[in-house]
């Protein structure tokens, strides 16, 4: 093909189109009820009760299989904190999983849902005056049947998926509050390890294993309005073996600022730059083919209020 703006759009002729054909028509009928309900057994300890109810049906084809599927589930979450001192709580969490998917495997036949546990247990503290929010927390799940992108069928043009069992454990910590009247940050660092169940192998390899966040904003008091901003985002290396070969994505950061300055009660102005380091990175390994990220860029937006 000739380099735009020479390509014209008519180097290569129209081929013999054969007749259109139905390949996949279906229905879906979807209905979720929730319900929570907050109890106070005493000033230091609180449960909460919920459920999650759903209601699903289905009816059609997609290439020659049959799309008819009929699930009904309800799932309960049961949380319970407790007030250790006026700033140190504790708290812990369990809830089923059950998450209908509409994904094909290469049969075009329908996954199904989603089925399992999740359990949390954590504590959050305050300091300086209740100007610092610190947490730490500790999870652990487990998924069967997981939709996860598995390949594409050429013989139907599309994609599959294929149902896995993970197990997924990990913990969290976060910062969050204030340094001055002015000047505010938050801070998260995320471990997490993904494996299969019944092997011990990891899975999801395209999921990084280590997260780290920043973030912070000032307000100038001598330019009231005026106010300034940066973050950082960071993970480390993930990779994809396709069965061809490895696909794979170095650790990086991502540094990103905003300045903006609002005037007379009711206009803004803001300038906001991502990617400054100029990072090259892959946005993601799902799938078999993947884009580098964009460079550095900045937009400057103009908002008025009325």
């Amino acid at each position: 093909m000739p380099a735009f703006p020479r390509w014209s759009g008519n180097e290569v002729a129209q081929p013999q189109w054969e007749d259109s054909v139905t390949a996949a028509d279906w229905d879906t009928d979807f209905r979720r009820v929730f319900g929570v309900a907050h109890l106070n057994v005493t000033n230091a300890l609180s449960f909460i009760l919920g459920f999650n109810g759903i209601d699903m049906h289905s009816s059609g084809f997609s290439y020659g299989e049959s799309t008819n599927s009929d699930d009904q589930e309800i799932s309960p979450y049961v949380g319970v904190t407790y007030a250790i001192t006026d700033t140190l709580n504790a708290y812990a969490s369990y809830s089923d999983i059950y998450q209908p998917q509409s994904e094909f495997d290469i049969n075009s036949r329908q996954l199904g849902a989603a089925e399992g546990t999740s359990y949390e247990a954590g504590l959050k503290a305050e300091f300086f005056e209740r100007r610092l929010l610190a947490s730490l927390s500790l999870f652990w799940a487990r998924q069967d049947n997981y939709a996860e992108y598995a390949g594409f069928n050429p013989d139907t043009g599309v994609s599959y998926y294929a149902g896995v069992d993970v197990e997924s454990e990990g913990y969290e910590l976060e910062l969050q509050g204030r340094i001055t009247d002015n000047w505010s940050l938050l801070a998260g660092y995320t471990n997490l390890d993904l494996n299969d169940p019944h092997g011990g192998d990891d899975v999801r390899t395209f999921v990084p294993t280590q997260t780290f966040n920043f973030g912070t904003r000032y307000r100038f008091d001598q330019l009231p309005g005026l106010e300034a901003g940066a973050t950082v985002k960071w993970q480390d290396d993930t990779h994809l073996d396709n069965g061809i070969g490895v696909i794979r994505s170095d650790a990086h950061a991502v540094v990103s600022g905003y300045v903006s300055y609002e005037f007379l009660e009711k206009y803004e102005v803001a300038v906001n730059g991502y990617n400054l380091g100029n990072e090259k990175y892959l946005t993601s390994l799902y799938w078999d083919q993947s884009f580098y990220a964009a460079g550095s860029n900045a937009t400057a937006t103009f908002r008025m209020t009325l």
